[in-house]
């Protein structure tokens, strides 16, 4: 019965580690992805693409 409780014990441990790692490794790949323009913010024009409008305003 110990030995059930340990290993129940263990495993809730661990994949509390690896939900943790994956949020890291998430969180660091997307972080990357926009410094390095390849996920970019909506909210602003990339100025390398931004075009003047065309009808003055």
């Amino acid at each position: 019965m110990a030995g059930q409780r340990v290993l129940l014990l263990v495993a809730f441990l661990l994949s509390g580690v690896l939900l943790s790692e994956a949020a890291k490794i998430l969180t660091i790949s997307t972080l990357g992805e926009c410094l390095a323009g390849e996920f970019p913010d909506r909210r602003f024009p990339d100025p390398r693409t931004a075009r003047a409008p065309a009808n003055g305003d």
